[in-house]
Protein backbone atom coordinates (compact mmCIF):
# COMPACT_ATOMS: atom_id res chain seq x y z
CA UNK A 1 0.00 0.00 0.00
CA UNK A 2 1.09 3.45 -0.98
CA UNK A 3 1.54 6.55 1.42
CA UNK A 4 -0.21 9.50 -0.16
CA UNK A 5 1.53 12.55 -0.15
CA UNK A 6 0.69 14.70 3.34
CA UNK A 7 0.15 11.44 4.97
CA UNK A 8 2.56 10.96 8.16
CA UNK A 9 4.54 8.21 8.07
CA UNK A 10 4.40 7.70 11.58
CA UNK A 11 0.57 7.95 14.19
CA UNK A 12 0.25 11.07 15.93
CA UNK A 13 1.27 14.17 14.21
CA UNK A 14 -0.02 17.32 15.51
CA UNK A 15 -1.86 19.30 12.72
CA UNK A 16 -3.47 22.74 12.58
CA UNK A 17 -6.23 24.29 10.31
CA UNK A 18 -5.15 27.24 8.13
CA UNK A 19 -6.56 29.47 5.40
CA UNK A 20 -5.01 28.90 1.90
CA UNK A 21 -4.54 32.27 0.36
CA UNK A 22 -3.27 30.08 -2.82
CA UNK A 23 -4.25 26.95 -4.20
CA UNK A 24 -1.89 24.30 -2.48
CA UNK A 25 -1.89 20.36 -2.64
CA UNK A 26 -1.34 17.56 0.16
CA UNK A 27 2.47 17.22 0.30
CA UNK A 28 3.26 20.93 -0.16
CA UNK A 29 5.57 22.50 1.72
CA UNK A 30 4.03 26.25 3.16
CA UNK A 31 4.39 28.86 5.13
CA UNK A 32 2.25 31.88 6.73
CA UNK A 33 2.05 35.49 4.30
CA UNK A 34 0.22 38.09 5.28
CA UNK A 35 -2.14 35.71 7.59
CA UNK A 36 -2.61 33.33 4.46
CA UNK A 37 -0.88 29.88 3.91
CA UNK A 38 1.19 29.77 0.68
CA UNK A 39 3.11 27.53 -0.73
CA UNK A 40 7.28 28.12 -0.17
CA UNK A 41 9.50 28.70 -3.21
CA UNK A 42 13.12 29.86 -3.39
CA UNK A 43 12.61 32.14 -5.93
CA UNK A 44 9.96 34.79 -5.42
CA UNK A 45 10.58 35.81 -1.34
CA UNK A 46 8.30 33.23 0.32
CA UNK A 47 7.76 32.64 3.53
CA UNK A 48 9.83 30.33 5.74
CA UNK A 49 8.49 26.99 5.86
CA UNK A 50 5.84 26.00 8.99
CA UNK A 51 4.87 22.74 7.69
CA UNK A 52 3.71 20.55 5.39
CA UNK A 53 -0.02 20.56 3.69
CA UNK A 54 -1.60 17.43 5.19
CA UNK A 55 -4.03 14.77 2.93
CA UNK A 56 -7.60 15.21 3.23
CA UNK A 57 -8.80 17.17 0.11
CA UNK A 58 -10.26 20.29 -0.17
CA UNK A 59 -14.37 21.37 0.27
CA UNK A 60 -15.43 19.45 -2.93
CA UNK A 61 -12.83 16.37 -1.33
CA UNK A 62 -11.02 17.05 -4.40
CA UNK A 63 -6.90 16.26 -4.16
CA UNK A 64 -6.54 19.83 -4.07
CA UNK A 65 -7.40 23.00 -1.32
CA UNK A 66 -8.40 26.48 -3.19
CA UNK A 67 -7.79 29.76 -2.28
CA UNK A 68 -9.78 30.63 0.80
CA UNK A 69 -10.42 26.76 1.64
CA UNK A 70 -9.43 25.67 5.66
CA UNK A 71 -6.07 23.56 5.22
CA UNK A 72 -5.23 20.78 7.72
CA UNK A 73 -1.32 21.60 8.25
CA UNK A 74 1.22 19.16 9.89
CA UNK A 75 3.36 21.59 11.78
CA UNK A 76 5.21 19.19 14.22
CA UNK A 77 7.65 17.64 11.56
CA UNK A 78 7.59 14.30 12.46
CA UNK A 79 8.18 11.95 9.17
CA UNK A 80 5.92 13.33 7.11
CA UNK A 81 5.40 12.46 3.19
CA UNK A 82 5.98 15.94 1.33
CA UNK A 83 6.32 17.07 -1.95
CA UNK A 84 10.70 16.78 -2.96
CA UNK A 85 12.58 17.32 -5.82
CA UNK A 86 13.81 14.28 -8.17
CA UNK A 87 17.07 13.00 -6.72
CA UNK A 88 16.40 13.28 -3.28
CA UNK A 89 18.45 10.98 -1.45
CA UNK A 90 18.20 9.72 2.31
CA UNK A 91 20.11 11.98 4.69
CA UNK A 92 19.76 15.08 1.99
CA UNK A 93 19.65 18.36 4.08
CA UNK A 94 16.44 20.00 1.72
CA UNK A 95 15.27 24.08 1.22
CA UNK A 96 12.80 25.32 -0.73
CA UNK A 97 13.28 24.80 -4.46
CA UNK A 98 11.96 26.97 -7.64
CA UNK A 99 9.01 24.66 -7.79
CA UNK A 100 6.09 25.95 -5.49
CA UNK A 101 5.72 23.79 -2.54
CA UNK A 102 8.84 21.20 -3.30
CA UNK A 103 12.01 20.83 -1.35
CA UNK A 104 15.15 20.26 -3.19
CA UNK A 105 18.75 20.86 -1.71
CA UNK A 106 19.24 23.30 0.72
CA UNK A 107 19.87 24.23 4.18
CA UNK A 108 16.45 24.90 5.43
CA UNK A 109 17.09 22.24 8.52
CA UNK A 110 14.55 19.86 6.74
CA UNK A 111 16.26 16.35 6.56
CA UNK A 112 15.29 13.35 3.97
CA UNK A 113 14.32 10.50 5.76
CA UNK A 114 14.21 8.62 2.44
CA UNK A 115 14.84 8.53 -1.06
CA UNK A 116 12.54 10.61 -3.59
CA UNK A 117 9.86 8.11 -4.18
CA UNK A 118 11.17 5.21 -1.87
CA UNK A 119 10.86 3.91 1.47
CA UNK A 120 13.66 1.90 2.19
CA UNK A 121 15.03 2.22 5.55
CA UNK A 122 11.85 2.77 7.14
CA UNK A 123 10.32 0.27 9.28
CA UNK A 124 7.08 0.21 7.31
CA UNK A 125 5.22 -2.17 4.52
CA UNK A 126 4.45 1.19 2.76
CA UNK A 127 5.87 2.93 -0.39
CA UNK A 128 6.16 6.50 -1.14
CA UNK A 129 4.61 7.71 -4.51
CA UNK A 130 7.11 9.78 -7.09
CA UNK A 131 7.88 13.03 -6.46
CA UNK A 132 7.58 12.59 -2.73
CA UNK A 133 10.12 11.25 0.47
CA UNK A 134 9.65 11.14 4.20
CA UNK A 135 11.16 14.43 5.74
CA UNK A 136 11.67 15.47 9.25
CA UNK A 137 11.72 19.23 10.00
Amino acid sequence: MALKPGEPVVSGTATVTYETGEQVSPGDVVGIDGGLLRAVNSGDGSPNLVGVVAHGGGADAGDDYESGEEVPVHVDGSAVVANVASGVSAGDELGPSATDGQLDAGSAGVDALTDAGGAAGLSTNESIPAGHAAINY
